[in-house]
């Protein structure tokens, strides 16, 4: 196998490469060490310093997020508890209740104050009212407030019920 640079000698740009004067020579070397470096910190070096910064930015979100937690990890744990304490207990007896009366329920959202805003779409009129009922007969749970739309199936309704109070 011959020297790749004998082999370019014969090629028609490696004559013409050659044929040049010693300071043209040194112009054109220069010319595609210049572009051979930028396509070295185009295609390596940038994208990795790129990706360095991107991971060090992370790590700083990351370490704020995390000492901001630490910092309120007390105040959170308290707010936590007494949410739970207020209407964790109820999220399981309304859920239980609906599941009796074959609801389906198709969001709970827990609220302050120990408030359960929940939401039905398309349930049976009979069955939504025999639930609420049942939470209040059964588990002491009431109505805050009580919205009720029309669905498009017949005795079918879309109901949003703010429910408090149960446990008992």
């Amino acid at each position: 196998m011959k020297n790749p640079l004998t082999w370019f000698e014969h090629t028609p740009l490696g004559q013409a490469y050659f044929a040049r004067s010693e300071s043209d020579l040194i112009v054109i070397a220069s010319v595609a060490a210049l572009f051979l470096l930028s396509i070295l910190w185009l295609l390596a070096w940038k994208p990795v310093f790129d990706w360095h910064s991107d991971a060090v930015s992370r790590m700083e979100t990351a370490q704020s997020s995390l000492d901001y937690l630490k910092a309120n990890e007390a105040l959170a744990r308290r707010a936590a508890s007494q949410t739970a304490d207020q209407s964790g207990s109820l999220m399981p007896l309304v859920t239980r209740a609906a599941n009796a009366q074959q609801l389906n329920l198709n969001r709970l959202q827990p609220e302050a104050g120990g408030v359960l805003n929940v939401f039905l779409e398309g349930q049976s009129f009979d069955r939504v009212f025999q639930w609420i009922a049942q939470l209040e007969q059964n588990n002491g749970i009431r109505v805050r407030t009580l919205s009720v739309r029309g669905s498009d199936a017949p005795g079918a309704v879309n109901v949003q019920v703010r429910l408090y109070g149960g446990g008992g």
